[in-house]
């Protein structure tokens, strides 16, 4: 006779099918409690740290780089000349 588990996201009983130790009676169990726990916590750390860095000076989602700075590298850009493109064979 096998054992019955406690799904650990709805709370039903189930008999695990492949695992001997088994935390959920479904996949849609195990997302559902993937997203409302390990998912929801991991957003709530990377939320806080970009505030953090954002506090800081620092603009994470530019590399490093200000937003002053960029505009400076891209007008330097426009004045270097462009290397010519090889023609196609």
């Amino acid at each position: 006779m096998s054992a019955l588990f406690t799904c650990e996201r709805c709370g039903s009983l189930f008999t695990p099918n492949k695992r001997r130790f088994a935390r959920f009676c479904s996949a849609a169990c195990r997302r559902e409690w993937w997203a409302e726990t390990v998912q929801a916590r991991a957003a709530t750390t990377a939320l806080a740290k970009l505030a953090e860095l954002r506090a800081a000076g620092v603009e994470p989602t530019a590399r490093g780089w200000t937003p002053e700075r960029r505009v400076k590298m891209a007008a330097s850009d426009r004045e270097r000349p462009r290397r010519a493109q090889k023609e196609p064979v």
